[in-house]
């Protein structure tokens, strides 16, 4: 399974679960997903993005959303042991979870 498929055939479960996300966002945290860990740098060039933009795609994943709102808690900030001023994004039990959800249901054709 490539990931321009995983993406495209998440993009329209997603949209049932969460209705305003934007497929960047989706990008995001299966990019980590597929990784295991990732810096936000890495995931802005991916994007193609800002750091504003990534920041607030990562945000949605986390804990606490940009803005003081509750976020989703699939991916967690780690200090980076070569460069602590720096965060690597890995997922969390519920990320991995949720993760191993998508991965089945595009095994059985549901997506």
């Amino acid at each position: 399974m490539t990931d321009v498929n995983v993406v495209l055939d998440g993009a329209e479960q997603f949209a049932r679960i969460h209705p305003h996300m934007q497929l960047s966002t989706l990008r995001v945290f299966l990019y980590v997903a597929q990784r295991g860990t990732a810096s936000q740098q890495d995931i802005a060039i991916m994007l193609g993005a800002t750091g504003s933009s990534t920041s607030r795609n990562v945000a949605y994943w986390t804990d606490t959303k940009r803005g003081g709102g509750a976020g989703l808690g699939y991916m967690a900030r780690e200090e980076d042991p070569r460069d602590r001023r720096h965060k690597l994004l890995r997922l969390t039990a519920e990320g991995r979870k949720f993760y191993d959800k998508l991965r089945a249901k595009k095994a059985r054709g549901e997506i």
